[in-house]
Parts: C-alpha cells; sequence; structure tokens
C-alpha cells in the first residue's frame, strides 16, 4: 500500500495556529478531499501544510491501509471537521473485498464518491457492474456520485447518459461539464444531473445560468491539476480573478449560489 498523506507534529502547530487565527473574523473553509484506493496504491493529494499555502501535489508513502485511515481521520480533525472526504472509487477497490470492507467500516463519513472513466475507460460503460456497485454504494451512504466528463470514451455526457436515465434517484454530478453542449442536453434532460465548473470556461458558466440552472451548479477549481498545465502561473491570482469576473457576470445572488449554497445542500452543510 502506498499514501501521499503524513502528519506530523509541525503540520498540526501549522494549522491549528493558521486557522485558529482565521476563525476570528471569518468563517471556516472546507477542504476537498480526494482518496484512491486500489490494491496497489492509495494516492491522496496532500498535505494540510501544503494546503495551508495553496500548493496541493501528490505523491507516495508506504504505509498500510490502517495507517491510511487513521491519517485521514485526522486530517478531518485537525480542520475541525470542514473536510468534505470524497472516496474516488476505482475497478480495483470494487474487486478487492477487504480493502472495501476496511475503508467503508473505517468511520469515515464519506461525503461524495467519485468514478474517473478516462483512467479505464472499457471498465466504465454506463450499463457496466462497475457503475451499478458504486451506485448502490451511493445509495447506501446517501451521498452524490462525481463522474468526470470529457472528449474521451464513456467521458461525453451524452454517453453517460444512460447512467442517468436507469438511476433517476441517484443525484449525480458532471465534473468539468465537457463538452457543454452536451452537458446542457444532458441537465435538461436529467434532473438528477448537476455540473462543477472545474476548468470550465467563465463563459459557460454564464451560459449555464442563462438556461436557468444556477441551482444545479458547483463552483470548482480542479487544483492542484492546473499546477501540472501551467506551472508558472501564479494560481491565487488566477482563481481570484477567476471569481472576480464570474462576479461581473452574474447577480450577487446567483454567485452566492454557485460559490456557496449549492454546495452546502448538496453536502448537507448547516452554515
Amino acid at each position: 500500500m502506498s499514501v501521499s498523506l503524513k502528519i506530523t507534529e509541525e503540520v498540526v502547530i501549522i494549522i491549528k495556529k493558521k486557522y485558529q487565527k482565521y476563525q476570528k473574523d471569518n468563517p471556516m473553509p472546507y477542504v476537498i478531499f480526494f482518496a484512491q484506493f486500489d490494491n496497489t496504491t492509495i494516492s491522496i493529494f496532500k498535505s494540510p501544510k501544503k494546503i495551508l499555502y495553496s500548493l496541493t501535489v501528490a505523491g507516495k508513502k508506504q504505509a498500510n491501509i490502517e495507517k491510511v485511515l487513521k491519517e485521514i481521520q485526522e486530517f478531518i480533525g485537525l480542520f475541525f471537521g470542514h473536510v468534505i472526504p470524497v472516496l474516488w472509487v476505482t475497478p480495483e477497490f470494487l474487486k478487492d473485498d477487504n480493502l472495501r470492507s476496511s475503508v467503508l467500516y473505517s468511520g469515515i463519513k464519506w461525503k461524495c464518491i467519485k468514478v474517473h472513466p478516462q483512467l479505464s475507460p472499457d471498465e466504465w460503460e454506463p450499463n457496466s457492474t462497475n457503475y451499478e456497485s458504486v451506485v448502490s454504494l451511493a445509495r447506501s451512504m446517501k451521498v452524490p456520485v462525481l463522474i468526470h466528463t470529457g472528449v474521451v470514451k464513456n467521458c461525453h455526457p451524452s454517453q453517460i447518459a444512460p447512467l442517468f436515465n436507469k438511476y433517476k434517484d441517484q443525484l449525480f454530478i458532471m465534473a468539468h461539464g465537457r463538452p457543454i453542449e452536451e452537458t446542457f442536453l444532458v441537465m435538461e434532460s436529467y434532473r438528477n444531473t448537476i455540473v462543477d465548473t472545474a476548468f470550465m470556461p467563465i463563459e459557460h458558466i454564464q451560459q449555464l445560468v442563462q438556461r436557468g440552472y444556477e441551482h444545479r451548479i458547483l463552483w470548482g477549481s480542479d487544483y492542484p491539476i492546473i499546477k501540472f498545465y501551467e506551472r508558472n502561473l501564479d494560481y491565487c491570482k488566477f482563481y481570484r480573478e477567476q471569481l472576480v469576473l464570474l462576479r461581473e457576470m452574474v447577480n450577487s445572488d446567483t454567485f452566492e449560489r454557485i460559490t456557496c449554497s449549492n454546495f452546502s445542500k448538496i453536502f448537507n452543510i448547516d452554515n
């Protein structure tokens, strides 16, 4: 097994000092935390210290599953519960009964399940048993399913649409909303779909709003992936500018929905 998160005493001290000071005048922010498990690797976008400085990276260190799960629980505790742990499900995870039991009965309250069909497209046909298992798991946990969308096999919204039609009682989040025209059509046809804006041009967000979908949009950045495409970019400045552009394009109520209240509703957060 391997893990990319290692909590040290130094990290604990940094987080507590930074966020206890931050909390005096501001609401505590939420951290989206993705954990991917399979029978060879556990890959987590890490770590508390890096998150504080907006320099999240992916890495690996050898560890057993019990230690990894304990570190995730500690991580959640460090942020005073303001962490949204997302279980990234792979075909390997679904095949490994022992690993799956360890993760699901760890006491971690997963808030969402993620699927990335692009990494193994043949394993993620819309009518596959893998998706059947994912939806069954999501129903039992009462959480949404986040699916990567894009322009490759089994990632197009139109290709995944049979899944949305088959499980109309399950909420699905289309990450990225690509291609956007297909996203429009799917959202029009299936009320159990919403979209996140990671890697989405601001103009496409505006078009979604114009179509009346402001209640079905989640603000997203896909950070830290952008670091691998734009290594010299000032990330904090870039995201601030994106938010300023969005604020200029929509009214204040819509801006609040996209960046805050939709998120709170989907993940059952009391503000």
